[in-house]
């Protein structure tokens, strides 16, 4: 909800304690930049942030960014966030831009760090410093979780900005982002045990971010066998750890079709191994004729892939006679 004029008025002269802004000043960036509090609170830390800097510079500034914008007939979300991403370090960017792509509510700590290559404690503390007096971010230290949290509008508006550090062309440098996002996911994200364990507690701390990017990245080709990997092991950890068939099954169909764009043959195994975790989650579904329609495919697949006995023949097998079972054909079982 947005602010009172005066309540407006009360929260500038609290963040600019120390400037001291007359009256003139504070109904003027009122005017400029408005009542919602985010916006409000982008704009007071940027002038309490940059030096030297007032409420009349800010304004000017503010002005010329949606001018160049106007011309430009780009899309400007939020100007306010595109004044305080100008002013970042080549690290305190990174943040934000991989934050375009993750769980917006809660990014640990621990991944922030991955992420940067980061390992010491202070260092990072003064890149997330920066980005929390910016407002830019909000630092959660509760005992039970430590990360960051970014504002939806300010990672659409993140999004959108296009003045980010480059050493490469845009698409390229998003698609080394990218890579390196998912890269860095698969070594944080574990394969989880049946039975709890520490992988539980580890999964649980990354799976909103990994589920987030998952929906979010575009689906390149140099990016397939990455999004198999996390897709699967989101759909394990749906299954085994948060008792969800449903996004199970949303995840094992996800893993299928990047296989097929990967593989173009008819017949691997890893399409065959996705089409037999479908069959096995329609069971636990109790949807038994989807079952027993994908048990039958990824056990005709598996027997043209392997000549001979083979464990995956017999996985099959053994799903083919359950489902029979299930559908009371006891004869076929």
């Amino acid at each position: 909800d947005a602010f009172s004029y005066e309540e407006g008025k009360i929260y500038i002269q609290k963040r600019l304690q120390l400037l001291q802004p007359g009256e003139k000043g504070i109904e003027a960036l009122i005017k400029e930049v408005g009542l919602i509090p985010q916006k409000l609170a982008l704009a007071t830390g940027y002038i309490k942030e940059i030096k030297p800097m007032s409420v009349e510079k800010y304004i000017h500034k503010l002005q010329e960014l949606k001018k160049q914008d106007k011309k430009g007939k780009g899309k400007l979300m939020l100007p306010e966030v595109s004044l305080g991403l100008e002013t970042l370090g080549l690290s305190s960017q990174l943040v934000m831009r991989y934050g375009t792509y993750l769980d917006p509510d809660f990014i640990p700590f621990a991944l922030v760090s991955a992420l940067l290559g980061v390992s010491d404690e202070e260092e990072l503390d003064t890149i997330l410093a920066v980005l929390e007096r910016l407002s830019l971010v909000k630092i959660i230290n509760d005992p039970s979780k430590q990360g960051i949290q970014i504002h939806r509008e300010i990672q659409a508006a993140c999004r959108e900005y296009k003045n980010w550090e480059r050493k490469v062309k845009n698409e390229v440098a998003e698609q080394f982002l990218v890579k390196s996002l998912l890269q860095t996911l698969i070594q944080c994200m574990p394969e989880i045990a049946k039975e709890p364990d520490a992988t539980w507690t580890q999964a649980e701390l990354y799976a909103t971010n990994v589920t987030r990017v998952l929906t979010s990245v575009s689906k390149m080709v140099a990016i397939y066998p990455l999004l198999a990997i996390l897709s699967n092991r989101m759909a394990v950890y749906s299954k085994e750890l948060a008792c969800d068939y449903l996004v199970a099954l949303s995840f094992h169909q996800q893993a299928l079709e990047i296989y097929q764009q990967i593989y173009k043959e008819k017949n691997h195994p890893n399409i065959a191994t996705s089409i037999y975790n479908l069959g096995y989650v329609y069971i636990k579904l109790g949807q038994y004729e989807e079952a027993l329609k994908y048990s039958k495919q990824a056990f005709e697949m598996r027997r043209a892939i392997y000549t001979g006995n083979h464990p995956d023949v017999a996985n099959s097998l053994d799903n083919l006679g359950l489902v029979y079972d299930l559908l009371g054909e006891c004869q076929e079982a």
